[in-house]
């Protein structure tokens, strides 16, 4: 079943005359302080890390009918990024590399990708609640802001924000030439 946004749905104007309005879309807990607003959530979706990117796109398409929708390629095409959709649902999968490796029996393979409005935010906030830092977050190639922090119970979160609308074509050429000056 789909979910809409309430507010995108009847207008901002209405929104806010509901949350006055009607009691069970009020704040229960009080108007929040400049400190305490969160940035907008706007997507989240497991990554899963395997060791054959190319084999797990055959295998979901197979098994799930999933269509790979996008796909970025290091020099050695292993895959960096693979978006798939099956139905109405959407997740990633990358190649193991040095960063993540593939799982070990009994491992977690999954990196859960959160988009939102504000990732440097988003990642003050999660350091300041416990989690770690794997990588800051930058500016990166691709036209996102991410970094990628280890909550404390162990699970791998990209947190980022767009900052440009590219291609796929793009994508691939700006992957390529971050590889090449490595």
């Amino acid at each position: 079943m789909p979910t809409y946004r309430l507010d995108a749905l009847i207008g901002r104007a209405a929104w806010e005359r509901c949350r006055s309005e009607i009691p069970f879309v009020q704040d229960t807990a009080g108007p929040a302080r400049d400190d305490q607003r969160m940035t907008d959530i706007l997507e989240l979706y497991p990554r899963l890390v395997v060791g054959d990117g190319a084999g797990a796109c055959a295998f979901y398409a197979s098994a799930l009918g999933a269509e790979t929708t996008e796909r970025y390629t290091d020099p050695d095409g292993r895959i960096v990024h693979a978006m798939l959709r099956a139905g109405p649902i959407h997740f990633a999968i990358k190649d193991a590399d040095g960063y993540d490796p593939a799982p070990a029996a009994g491992g977690v393979p999954v990196i859960m990708a959160l988009y939102v409005s504000d990732a440097d935010a988003v990642a003050g906030r999660m350091v300041a609640a416990g989690a770690t830092v794997v990588f800051p977050v930058a500016d990166q190639p691709y036209g996102e802001r991410g970094g990628r922090l280890a909550d404390p119970y162990g699970h791998l979160w990209m947190i980022a924000q767009h900052t440009e609308r590219l291609t796929p074509e793009q994508i691939q050429a700006r992957t390529d030439a971050t590889y090449e000056q490595a």
